[in-house]
């Protein structure tokens, strides 16, 4: 077993789905604004 090279495959693959769980937030938060946006414009014209 290749100790150096399993740590860095598992930290890359861990950082993999780190950097996708922050892209999933992101995505979610901007919905959440423009939902946010799309909400009170309907208040104000409604």
């Amino acid at each position: 077993m290749n100790l150096p090279g399993e740590l860095a495959l598992f930290a890359r693959k861990k950082d993999t789905e780190f950097a996708q769980a922050l892209m999933d937030a992101a995505s979610w938060s901007r919905l959440m604004l423009e939902l946010g946006e799309e909400y009170n414009q309907r208040k104000q014209t409604g």
